[in-house]
């Protein structure tokens, strides 16, 4: 699993830099950006292991994974300025979208510190949570015989 995270982390890295330098230049803060674009990517693609582990179709897993995201996406509402609350500050797109748009504009230490500290606390819950549903849901398929239909 932490290798397939890194590897999409990397190709995501890769792309983002491609589209900001062509789109705006190089970034502000290229660590910040790099860093929530590695830290995002890696979060996302521990969910859609966890989410995946639980289907049994192409269908399943597009319905399911927007029911698991849902929540990540409510700081958006707070950033186009829909509404806004503190408990967004507890989910890992607070930090994303922070640490996104230091490409732009200069960030204080504080947020940087904040940004990456919650990206990693959600990343490491998220891997915990994965795993379980990977085992859970895969491996103990296997194990009953399940994987032969």
């Amino acid at each position: 699993m932490l290798s397939k995270a890194g590897s999409l982390s990397v190709l995501s890295l890769l792309a983002a830099w491609v589209i900001h330098v062509v789109a705006s230049g190089i970034p502000q803060s290229p660590f910040g950006f790099s860093t929530g674009i590695i830290l995002t990517s890696s979060f996302m693609t521990l969910l859609s292991i966890g989410v995946v582990a639980r289907c049994q179709t192409i269908n399943g897993f597009i319905l399911l994974s927007q029911v698991f995201a849902l929540p990540f996406i409510l700081p958006l509402l707070g950033y186009f300025k829909v509404w806004n609350s503190k408990l967004f500050l507890w989910l890992p797109t607070e930090g994303t979208l922070r640490l996104l748009s230091s490409g732009t504009s200069s960030m204080s230490l504080g947020n940087y510190m904040y940004s990456i500290s919650i990206l990693l606390l959600w990343n490491v819950v998220i891997y915990v949570w994965a795993k379980r549903s990977f085992e859970n849901h895969v491996m103990m398929r296997i194990g009953k015989g399940g994987a032969r239909k």
